[in-house]
């Protein structure tokens, strides 16, 4: 072997070595700690609330995007028009390919409606999001008409919550078998999904195709075990932290980042039940009862404000002429004494543990302030699970529950009293003087005369309150110094843009 050769082999080496360093260099991988996953795993259909949308976005998109301003903006699809108060026009996105490498056309959305509008698909949250559309039919490739029952003027609003999942795939696998192997058009393809920890990668192709090269998503239930992850490096965000949690995020360089949410917490009474709640005076009670100014400044960092109705600010109907209840312990004696409850009642309020900001301790607030004005609380902590069972099922055990009201995706103000009303098919909740009023509303086509009766509906609600209404729902993740460009819209995070340094 001559000198030559022996240089060159070394130089060979060398340049192999070196980029070898430089890919190792440059992968981008970040790890997210949430405190839980989707019970269904990669559906594409499960939904608009957490943990659903700290996942699924990151492997599927829908026909629409929506700002916290309430603007819509194109996603799948690019352009759209209302050709008639029932009929709508949606041009999609050119080039797009599934990560499969099925094309997205508008097969794929008539498709995923399809499954949509059956007896199976029916029972899917994004489901009950699209339920006055009726038909989706194809006018050529890239083109797709849908037809309401009835007039739906913010139909681009509540298409962000059908997502699109790959046709094929998904009829070779059936939607069970898809769960586990989900294939979407969005920045990140699923390697392993596992009870504790989900491994994604980057799909380079994808129309909005990820800056980072790998995500991994760590299941970690217990809030305080969240921020000493973040504090050793474990994880590079932790999500659904609290205000509480400043000092503990920073002591280890990271931020703390506040997020506005699109849903009011609540604590929803069963009024279909005999007993005290079915009284308005002592619904009434309970509001004046809660002193939410101090829940507020001293568990969510007083960035948020106490609701007034039962959707924020920002939903489209959202009345800012309506008062908050006031504190006011002596008034709620008062109506309670009215009722006949002079002596006060007992009352069990079914609550779920860790899935909100300082849940556990407001919860705690709320049942002291009541039982000072002589309502006797018992929080009894379930699991999510079991709280999702009884609100499709109704079979409460409590008489009142904790949850959100929640106007995700579309920014709708109606959207609440889907559930919270007498169009639930399994109500805790019915006014039948409301029913047509909401209805009313839901098929009105123009906007101005529908703002204004959604409006009517929520100064009925609250007056006549179908719940203890909390505050606007904020929530607080913790970044480590490492991630960059990091934003969430309602908890969606952006999985396209958001960074990371690498050493």
């Amino acid at each position: 072997m001559n000198l030559q050769t022996i240089k060159f082999r070394a130089l060979a080496a060398w340049l192999l070595c070196a980029l070898s360093s430089s890919q190792v260099m440059a992968d981008k991988h970040m790890t997210i700690g949430l405190f839980g996953f989707p019970p269904s795993a990669g559906d594409p259909y499960s939904g608009t609330a957490i943990p659903s949308i700290l996942t699924i976005p990151a492997i599927f998109d829908g026909l629409t995007s929506i700002t916290k301003a309430g603007e819509v903006l194109p996603a799948l699809a690019v352009s759209w028009a209302r050709e008639s108060d029932t009929q709508w026009v949606f041009n999609l996105r050119p080039n797009v390919r599934f990560s499969n490498g099925e094309p997205f056309n508008a097969e794929a959305v008539v498709s995923a409606f399809d499954f949509l509008k059956s007896d199976q698909g029916a029972t899917a949250a994004a489901s009950r999001e699209v339920s006055d559309v009726i038909q989706v039919k194809a006018r050529d490739e890239h083109t797709v008409m849908f037809v309401t029952g009835t007039p739906s003027p913010l139909l681009p609003n509540r298409l962000v919550s059908a997502r699109i999942p790959a046709p094929a795939h998904w009829r070779a696998l059936g939607p069970q078998g898809f769960y586990q192997n989900p294939i979407g058009t969005g920045p990140f393809v699923v390697d392993s999904w596992g009870a504790g920890r989900i491994e994604l990668s980057a799909y380079r192709e994808s129309w909005r195709a990820p800056i980072l090269d790998r995500l991994s998503l760590q299941r970690i239930p217990d809030q305080a075990s969240r921020i000493q992850a973040l504090q050793s490096g474990g994880v590079d965000i932790a999500t659904s932290i609290s205000a509480d949690d400043r000092e503990a995020v920073a002591s280890v360089g990271a931020v703390l980042k506040e997020g506005c949410s699109a849903g009011v917490a609540v604590i929803s009474f069963v009024t279909t039940k005999p007993g005290p709640l079915q009284d308005i005076r002592v619904r009434q009670a309970l509001n004046y009862a809660v002193n939410k100014n101090i829940i507020v400044d001293l568990l969510m960092g007083g960035v948020t404000v106490v609701a007034s109705q039962p959707v924020p600010e920002g939903a489209f109907g959202y009345d800012p002429t309506i008062e908050p209840y006031p504190y006011d312990p002596d008034r709620a004696k008062t109506l309670l004494a009215e009722a006949g409850y002079a002596d006060g009642f007992d009352l069990t309020i079914e609550v779920t543990a860790g899935a909100g900001v300082n849940s556990d301790s407001y919860y705690a607030m709320v049942a002291d302030d009541l039982r000072r004005v002589g309502v006797r609380v018992t929080m009894q902590t379930i699991p999510t699970q079991v709280l999702i069972k009884r609100i499709y099922d109704g079979s409460w055990e409590g008489d009142a529950f904790g949850m959100s009201m929640d106007t995700m995706p579309s920014l709708d103000a109606l959207r609440p009293f889907r559930l919270h009303s007498c169009l639930w098919s399994a109500p805790w909740h019915c006014n039948p003087e409301d029913t047509p009023l909401i209805e009313a509303a839901m098929s009105e086509g123009d906007l101005e005369r529908r703002e204004g009766m959604v409006r009517n509906l929520l100064r009925r609600y609250h007056d006549d309150p179908p719940a203890i209404y909390m505050f606007q729902m904020v929530g607080f993740t913790g970044l480590s110094p490492r991630v960059k460009n990091f934003e969430s819209e309602f908890g969606v995070y952006n999985f396209d843009t958001m960074d990371i340094e690498v050493d």
